[in-house]
This record gives C-alpha cells, structure tokens and sequence, in this order.
C-alpha cells in the first residue's frame, strides 16, 4: 500500500494504514493481533488466580 495520498497518518512511529496491507496467495495463518494476545494472557491469569483460590 502507498504511504503517501490521502489519509496517510503516523501512528506510533509507523504508518496507521500503509502498513497494515501484506501480499498473501490467502494460505498464511492470521497473526494473532496484539489485543487478542493481551486478553488470552488477562483470561489465563484471571483462571489462574480463582484456581488457586486467592
């Protein structure tokens, strides 16, 4: 994807939308989006935690 145009915005260093596009043939796993990785870690710990019973 273009970086320049309209709409082109930094984002943390990076380019909120040019970036986000990749080239795939559509067989590649999804990666696991950084939310996605924090709620499974907040879940896991919250099991944990009632498991073991404070």
């Amino acid at each position: 994807a273009s970086e320049q145009g309209k709409g082109y915005q930094l984002y943390a260093g990076k380019s909120a939308f040019g970036g986000g596009v990749k080239e795939t043939d559509g067989n590649e796993p999804i990666p696991q989006d950084w939310r996605e990785v924090e709620n499974e870690k907040y879940r896991l710990e919250q099991q944990r935690l009632a498991a073991g019973g404070k």
